[in-house]
């Protein structure tokens, strides 16, 4: 089960040592945060990397797309759209 499934409460709860070394800082930003918002992060970053990585392929045209619409779309400050981008990648 992925990370961000465990954090939005749909699996067994870890520790963040437990996690992958390069998704450690990522996690400890969510869990500073709000926990409301750190799930609605969480969530979009799930279903983004879902949407993302169908073609098994994701470029840098992509992702400049998906840190564009998050900011656009999703109403985020750059800094959080950073973390979802970088979450779903």
């Amino acid at each position: 089960m992925s990370f961000i499934a465990r954090f939005l409460g749909k699996g067994e709860k870890s520790s963040l040592s437990n996690e992958p070394r390069s998704m450690q800082p990522l996690l400890a930003q969510l869990e500073s945060m709000d926990r409301d918002r750190a799930c609605y992060l969480a969530a979009f970053a799930y279903v983004m990397s879902r949407v993302a990585a169908a073609d098994q392929v994701i470029d840098s045209a992509e992702l400049d797309l998906m840190r564009i619409t998050l900011m656009d779309e999703g109403n985020l400050p750059r800094d959080q759209a950073e973390l979802v981008v970088s979450l779903a990648t």
